[in-house]
This record gives structure tokens, sequence and C-alpha cells, in this order.
């Protein structure tokens, strides 16, 4: 075969093309297998770092009631702190461990002086306590009629992660 001046056929050209071929789809799959086990794959399998969220209720502002035979109402007001996870968590639910809730959350936030501050979202900040009052509607009924009720509060943030705490009694208020 010569290269310069001579006859040059398509086989020839391709077997003096073969390694150069073989070692870019190498460098390729090599490049791409790199590229997967490093961001592809990392990116799945990392999470963010969930956190924990704290309440510390008020001694008089928590308490239910039952509406009728299928709702109740729970009012809960306290301060609640957010640490260990991101800067900031936005809650979009708010009910008692076997219930469920009929409406989106509506905060009110008590600021300096007692009074208070509606809004349509909750955000907690990472180490920065946060004190208000929610009052939901929940179904089904899971308290005794004039007697406290002992239940785990869950919040469920824009993740629909799942945050627990337990150990809360409120009074019954009602009629």
């Amino acid at each position: 075969m010569l290269l310069f001046g001579g006859k040059l056929g398509f086989p020839d050209l391709l077997q003096s093309y073969r390694p150069l071929a073989w070692t870019l789809f190498v460098l390729a799959g090599a490049v791409s297998a790199t590229y997967l086990v490093t961001y592809l794959i990392d990116w799945h399998t990392t999470k963010p770092k969930k956190g924990k969220i704290a309440f510390f209720p008020d001694a008089s502002n928590n308490g239910w009631s039952k509406q009728h035979e299928k709702q109740m109402n729970l009012r809960v007001c306290g301060t609640f702190t957010y640490s260990g996870g991101a800067g900031r968590l936005l809650i979009m639910k708010m009910y008692l461990k076997g219930t469920r809730s009929l409406d989106d959350l509506h905060p009110q936030f008590i600021v300096h002086g007692g009074s208070t501050v509606s809004a349509d979202e909750l955000y907690l900040n990472k180490d920065l306590p946060v004190k208000l009052m929610v009052h939901l509607r929940l179904t089904p009924v899971i308290g005794k009629l004039k007697q406290p009720l002992r239940a785990k509060l869950i919040l469920k943030d824009n993740m629909h992660r799942e945050y627990k705490v337990g150990g809360l009694e409120f009074p019954y208020i009602g009629p």
C-alpha cells in the first residue's frame, strides 16, 4: 500500500483508520462512564438532609373540638423551630396522625405584642423560631368527647416529606 502517489483503495483506508476508530470509541465510552458515575448516579442517590422540626406549645391556646360525626377542629398554637436540614423549608400540610386535612394551610403568625398576621404559606428557616397559630379541620374524629387528645402532629413539606412532632396533648375545648 502506497500512501502518496500510489493507489489507495477503500479497504486499505479502512484498515489504516481502524485502530484510531477503536481508540476514539473506547475514549468516548470512558468519558461517558465517568460522567455517569460522577454526576448522574451521585445526583440521584444523594438526597437533601431532612432535618428536624420541634414544637413548643403555648400553655392555653391549643385544643380540639368535634364539629360533627366525621370532622374535628384543631387549634395549634406555639413555637416551631427547624434545625439540621436545608436553610428553608416550605410546609404545605399539617394534620394529626390518623387524620387528613380538609383545608389548605393558613397560618397566623404571632408578632410582638400578641397580634396575629395571616399568611398563605409557612416557611421555616433553619434555626429561626416562628410563633404561630393554625386552625385545622381534620377527618376523621380521633378524640373522645370531653377528654384530652394525645397525638402526633405531622407536617408535610413541598417535597412530600413528613416531619413528626410527637407526644402532644390537646385539651378538649368544645361544648
